[in-house]
């Protein structure tokens, strides 16, 4: 009886462990479902960032179409009403700024053949010195003597002829031609998506309070999860606006006391690439500097500007807009700027531009879901 009550206790066991999986099982699970979606995003790009961007785009002009609708114009026709408005205001501005991107893009050559120049003569004038510069050149040039002689093939021996990789240029010309193709033809899937999406108004809310709330109180959470998602949108989208116009302001204005030619093409292109954390305010610093260096012909003109755009991107980048953002995304800086790296590796450039809105979704599904909410407290900023 003894041995018969000890082995029905160890089969109530198994048949426990065997109902409620141990935490490793677990965390196995979730372990091979989070690579699976990394994998999904990865795989699915060309299909989900264009999702995306028409989700944030339709964000940014709701209210438009919401206004519209408040003096009594159909859904349907102030969606199209606002599109025409955005399409107009980017091809007025395309134009406007034409001119000066044309003289940008004319003294482009100039400049770069001015750097190099002075990179040579620089160089010339180190090579014979006895400075650290000029030894440390020496060195590099016996380095790469030996390296040559070490690769030149023995005597008697017939070298093996390297077939030639030179690019042609008809290759080059052919493979911009279907990026710039492919460009364009998201660019109009984008713009049909946002135009469905603004048109159907609160449809798609409306269907998932339907299938994801089945009792009272799961409707109501729906709805305040949704609520909150669309503010927090809203809010990040407002902000990045009007940072991006105050960079262009204070950058033109800057520019133009400066006397560097065409800053208002400068000055708009330094707000939208302020939207590109990191990434942006570098690249167009290093232009804006490069340029300024070939019209002026000096390096202390060219630091000073690049001093000033320094300023001007650290204060918004590093003081307000964190401050602002991190309030309105309840996110911690660590924790954001680890989703910078991930979206960006995940899906690019696009990914840097729309990290943040995905982490504020992020954050508050996983304030609102109970199984989530650790994920939630450790993106959290408290």
């Amino acid at each position: 009886m003894i041995q018969n009550t000890k082995l029905e206790e160890i089969s109530h066991d198994i048949y426990d462990d065997t109902q409620q999986p141990p935490r490793v099982r677990i965390f196995a699970v979730s372990a091979i479902a989070l690579f699976a979606t990394v994998f999904l995003l990865r795989y699915a790009q060309a299909l989900l960032v264009p999702i995306v961007l028409s989700v944030l785009i339709a964000h940014a002009l709701n209210p438009f179409v919401l206004l519209l609708e408040r003096i009594k114009v159909p859904r349907t026709l102030a969606a199209l009403l606002v599109l025409i408005a955005l399409l107009g205001v980017i091809g007025f501005g395309t134009l406007a700024l034409g001119q000066q991107a044309d003289s940008v893009l004319d003294s482009f050559p100039s400049s770069i053949a001015m750097l190099r120049g002075k990179l040579q003569t620089f160089r010339a004038s180190t090579e014979h010195s006895d400075t650290t510069i000029g030894k440390l050149q020496k060195a590099a040039d016996e380095i790469q003597k030996t390296a040559e002689e070490a690769t030149v093939p023995s005597r008697g021996k017939p070298s093996v002829q390297t077939q030639n990789s030179t690019i042609r240029f008809t290759d080059f010309i052919w493979s911009g031609s279907l990026g710039l193709l492919a460009i364009i033809r998201d660019s109009v899937l984008v713009l049909f998506l946002v135009f469905f999406l603004l048109a159907s108004g609160d449809l798609y809310k409306r269907k998932l309070v339907h299938l994801i709330g089945r009792t009272l109180s799961e409707k109501r959470m729906t709805v305040e999860t949704l609520n909150e998602m669309n503010a927090q949108i809203e809010r990040f989208l407002l902000i990045q606006l009007l940072s991006s116009a105050v960079v262009a302001v204070c950058a033109g204005v800057s520019l133009w006391f400066m006397g560097v030619n065409q800053p208002a093409f400068w000055g708009t292109i330094a707000g939208i690439l302020t939207s590109v954390p990191y990434v942006g305010p570098i690249f167009v610093t290093l232009a804006i500097t490069l340029v300024a260096f070939a019209q002026f012909d000096s390096i202390a003109s060219a630091g000073k500007i690049l001093l000033i755009l320094t300023v001007i991107f650290s204060l918004e980048g590093l003081l307000v807009k964190p401050a602002i953002m991190g309030k309105a995304a309840r996110i911690n800086g660590v924790a954001m700027f680890v989703s910078l790296l991930f979206w960006s590796w995940v899906w690019g450039l696009i990914g840097t531009l729309v990290a943040v809105p995905i982490m504020m979704v992020i954050k508050s599904i996983c304030d609102r879901v109970e199984s989530l909410r650790p994920v939630g407290e450790l993106l959290g900023e408290n």
